[in-house]
């Protein structure tokens, strides 16, 4: 039988994002460059979306991205998620040269 994770005590939060590549990017360099941020309240995140078409251009794709936040040791602010998330997305730009499109909350 597995190992169980308990439930959390504090709520998480969670902030998409749309970023536009070429197409020749791997995901595994998107998720180097998320890892290497080193973010301790980043839970989790997923490629929930893949879009190749005439709103993003030839030769790029759009990968959205679902990112999870939460803290073990209370509630997280607006501010701390936002500056957690800014951090990645710097990530992101710097490492994989592309554009950013956030998902509006």
């Amino acid at each position: 039988m597995g190992e169980y994770e308990p439930l959390p005590v504090y709520p998480g939060t969670r902030r998409d994002v749309a970023l536009i590549v070429g197409e020749s990017t791997p995901f595994g360099a998107v998720r180097q460059a998320v890892e290497s941020v080193k973010v301790p309240i980043l839970r989790g995140f997923r490629l929930f979306d893949l879009y190749r078409g005439e709103q993003v251009g030839p030769g790029r794709k759009s990968l959205a991205l679902a990112f999870e936040y939460r803290s073990e040791t209370g509630t997280l602010t607006d501010k701390e998620v936002e500056k957690a998330h800014g951090r990645i997305k710097k990530a992101l730009i710097d490492a994989l040269e592309c554009e950013i499109r956030e998902a509006e909350r």
